[in-house]
């Protein structure tokens, strides 16, 4: 039986005043639009804090006989489990989404228009990496896919189509480093058993290795009749190790969950640790990491409770040892379906968004801790009651401490994905510049040198300032050393480490603090 050491609620963070922007509609279409499931992320953010959503939406071609059906009522989210309405018997009503991606350069304040990325997809992921190239996984009817940006989401590459499998579903993908991407999905072997499948690029995403059966499961829990649709693996990478955790019954009818890791960036796996031991019913877990910091949380109940509770563990040593598990949200009608906690941490802030289930609709909360997990603040509210249904939040941190959350709302009478941004530095401390990280190079393009401009955080001093080429490859250091806070300039002659002198072409500057990295692309021309 698990021990649990139960938090105080609201007393941790006394006098922080969180910020809030208010709501903006990012789809506003007038078909079911939908942010992702589960525990696929919807929203990232890069080293410039310019933010990234993908949704899917169903377009607009259901006619109105089709949306006033009770039984289309009651289902009509449930494609957004699998790839089409096949499997959750709507074959009267089939309708596949597309995919769909929009992003803010300054921050979430205003957002640009609406890319369509893909057609008849199904749930979505979203990852960024040092370099700022943004990744986008989905399932299809063909398997799935993997489409990247390499300049901040301006433009897009064709997709890739990887492990070609009609019944491959729920791909989400982690980055780490510079080049490193990691994919896992799941594929099912027949109604009751499935696996999943791994697979890696070193290359930023221009290719990807065969895939590979890393960890197969069986015997999953049975809740109703669209359960074999629901358990997905939850993936998360730092530096060269790679983390996954899922929910599984092979040892336990009611369902415990599992964690496996990779020290050498995917290459090989050590064996699975059982996290949870207990008569509980655990399930939906999601792994979120920083450094050698490893968090995983997952809902608990009995099999028959309507109120659920949130537990959270966490690792210091990158998943070699594990604390003792913490109710992380007290037991409450959360909707476990539509509002499952989503996990999201960067540098000491880690934070949970949740839907909760109250009479009259749901509401999305979230909640943080601002030194890495070890005391909690009590919960917010990123969307408050009304007559309108929101689920599927998701959650991203950027280098300000912004928490970005997206989610589904009908507000406005029909599905949309919405967003809200909520500062947890409080209004005065966010008018500071002291604590900016900035950087920028002019002239952009240059031909014979170019001056960079970084300014250094109050809280930070030792810095790098680096160039790599468009394969992540480390071209030449500028600097690597004690800054005292404030702005600086260097200029960078196009050379390399040996001072020979470089092709022209797309690079990356890179400036980097103790926790926090900013990146600017380069070119140099003729």
């Amino acid at each position: 039986m698990k021990v649990f050491k139960y938090l105080a609620l609201g007393g941790v963070f006394t006098g922080l005043v969180v910020s809030y922007n208010g709501e903006t509609n990012l789809s506003n279409t007038t078909g079911i639009s939908c942010t992702s499931n589960f525990i696929a992320r919807s929203v990232v953010t890069d080293s410039r804090n310019r933010i990234h959503v993908v949704w899917q939406d169903e377009g607009d071609t259901l006619n109105e006989k089709q949306l006033s059906s009770s039984y289309f009522t009651k289902y009509r989210r449930a494609f957004h489990f699998a790839k089409s309405y096949e499997k959750t018997n709507l074959k009267g009503f089939k309708q596949t989404p597309n995919l769909y991606y929009k992003r803010s350069l300054d921050g979430g304040t205003t957002w640009q228009d609406t890319v369509r990325l893909a057609d008849a997809v199904g749930m979505p992921s979203i990852a960024t990496n040092n370099l700022d190239i943004v990744h986008t996984v989905w399932s299809s009817d063909q398997g799935i896919h993997h489409k990247r940006s390499i300049n901040g989401g301006g433009s897009w590459e064709n997709d890739t189509l990887l492990g070609v499998d009609i019944t491959s579903i729920g791909p989400t993908i982690a980055t780490a480093g510079d080049n490193l991407a990691h994919i896992i999905w799941r594929e099912d072997i027949d109604d009751t058993t499935y696996r999943f499948l791994y697979t890696q690029s070193i290359d930023d995403g221009a290719n990807w290795n065969t895939s590979i059966t890393i960890v197969e499961v069986a015997n999953e829990i049975q809740l109703d009749s669209m359960t074999t649709l629901l358990p997905c693996p939850s993936l998360s990478a730092a530096n060269n190790s790679v983390h996954l955790v899922w929910q599984n019954s092979i040892d336990d009818s009611l369902g415990e969950i599992y964690y496996r890791r990779s020290i050498n960036g995917g290459t090989t796996w050590e064996s699975a640790k059982k996290l949870t031991s207990d008569t509980l019913f655990s399930f939906f877990p999601t792994v979120a990491s920083y450094g050698n910091l490893v968090y995983v949380g997952w809902l608990e109940a009995t099999y028959t409770d309507s109120f659920l509770h949130y537990s959270f563990i966490r690792s210091s040593n990158g998943g070699t040892n594990w604390d003792s598990p913490v109710c992380l949200i007290l037991p409450e009608p959360i909707d476990w379906m539509f509002g499952t906690p989503q996990l999201v941490a960067k540098d000491e802030l880690v934070a949970v968004v949740w839907g909760n289930a109250t009479q009259g609709g749901l509401s999305i909360c979230f909640k943080y801790s601002k030194d890495s997990g070890a005391n909690w603040g009590g919960a917010k509210y990123a969307r408050r009651i009304d007559t309108s249904s929101v689920y599927y939040p998701s959650a991203a941190i950027d280098d300000s401490e912004h928490i970005h959350i997206v989610w589904t709302d009908t507000k406005d009478g029909n599905e949309e994905a919405y967003y809200a941004k909520y500062s947890m530095l409080g209004v005065e401390e966010e008018t500071k510049t002291t604590n900016r990280l900035a950087l920028s190079v002019n002239p952009n393009p240059f031909s014979i040198g170019t001056q960079i401009r970084f300014e250094v955080p109050i809280s930070s001093t030792e810095v790098s300032l680096r160039i790599y080429n468009i394969s992540g490859e480390l071209v030449q250091t500028l600097l690597k050393g004690k800054k005292t806070p404030g702005v600086h300039t260097t200029i960078w002659n196009a050379e390399d480490n040996n001072g020979r002198r470089i092709k022209n072409g797309v690079y990356f500057c890179k400036f980097t603090t103790k926790n926090r990295s900013i990146t600017e692309k380069v070119i140099l021309i003729k």
